[in-house]
């Protein structure tokens, strides 16, 4: 039987992940428009080699399975998901 702090545990992020559904929706929708108004070459080049998500929201929980299906191209998690982007922010302040 699971406990009470699991059970609670896993109420939370299933709160969460509804709070923050649209959100997701949202980029997926968005990144769907990119890729239709890239150039030709450059749309192919993502078919090909994926997308790589970076930052703190890709690490939501199935967000990059979610991306993967919603945009039909395979999708990579940066393994300096964290960092990089952190980073980069940075350096243009």
């Amino acid at each position: 039987m699971e406990s009470e702090f699991l059970i609670l545990w896993k109420l939370m992020q299933m709160k969460f992940m509804k709070a923050i559904e649209d959100s997701l929706f949202q980029i997926v929708n968005s990144t769907k428009e990119v890729l239709e108004k890239c150039p030709p070459e450059l749309a192919a080049d993502i078919l090909d080699n994926g997308i790589v998500m970076t930052g703190g929201g890709s690490l939501i929980k199935n967000f990059i399975d979610m991306m993967e299906q919603e945009v039909g191209i395979k999708v990579f998690l940066s393994p300096k998901s964290i960092g990089l982007s952190s980073f980069r922010w940075r350096s243009r302040i």
